[in-house]
């Protein structure tokens, strides 16, 4: 009896043990998804803080099921142009793992710092077949996190040229008084922008001018070529200041 009551104790102590490793792990999650062109696998927004009506609330990345990725440019400005291309090294598969072993499906729902006013979260989401996991991050480090965005921001991206959405949103304010140091756009660009019978009405009603996807992209890809955010337009003699905007901003 006293050695069947030995092995019993070693049998419970391994199952514990067992046990313990398995929750220590965490159950990683499949990767399969939704292999469709319409589909978002990945997707990485910032938002939130005191910005302006006229900064871009687009996505800086977003992968989709067929390969398919839409991305900033520059992510560390507000306002960067989109650029278009196709994930590299396998591909969403690819992705996935980078993410996976980066450790983001360990991570909670969110991290914050309550301590700070004003500041802004960064969101990565993943979509997968068995489920959607979203982690929010709110002025806070959280390694797991910062190395699931370095996977997401360094994967390969080939073939990649500025993106043409359907159409673009113009956002205008009218200036009270001429600027010091306008931002004037080239003739071929300023030909582009409607004029002071559709510049003054958006400003009043405080509504974006809708322009075709394939203009809206000529005027983004100047405006990202100066210092500040966007461009100063005379019109009618009245100055409008416009700014392009990937997606109209809900109030």
């Amino acid at each position: 009896m006293r050695r069947n009551g030995k092995y019993t104790s070693i049998a419970i102590a391994l199952l514990l043990a067992a046990a313990l490793a398995a929750g220590g792990c965490g159950e990683q999650p499949s990767l399969a998804y939704d292999s469709s062109g319409g589909n978002v696998v990945v997707q990485v927004e910032s938002g939130g803080g005191l910005a302006p009506f006229y900064l871009d609330t687009v996505p800086s990345f977003r992968a989709f099921g067929d390969g398919r990725v839409v991305k900033a440019a520059d992510d560390t400005r507000n306002n960067s142009l989109l650029l278009e291309g196709t994930l590299g090294d396998g591909g969403v598969e690819g992705l996935l793992e980078s993410i996976e072993k980066a450790g983001f499906f360990d991570l909670k729902d969110s991290y914050r710092d309550d301590r700070v006013m004003d500041g802004v979260t960064v969101s990565v989401t993943v979509s997968l077949k068995d489920g959607r996991k979203k982690v929010d991050v709110y002025m806070t480090e959280v390694p797991e996190f910062a190395a699931t965005l370095k996977a997401v921001n360094g994967f390969p991206v080939t073939g990649e040229h500025p993106y043409v959405p359907e159409e673009g949103y113009l956002y205008v304010t009218r200036q009270n008084e001429p600027p010091k140091d306008p931002r004037v756009p080239p003739d071929d660009i300023a030909a582009l922008i409607p004029g002071v019978q559709i510049l003054e009405p958006a400003d009043s009603a405080n509504e974006p001018v809708v322009v075709p996807g394939g203009e809206f992209v000529k005027i983004k890809e100047w405006e990202v070529t100066q210092k500040y955010s966007g461009l100063d337009v005379l019109s009618g003699g009245t100055w409008f200041k416009v700014y392009p905007v990937y997606e109209k901003r809900e109030y």
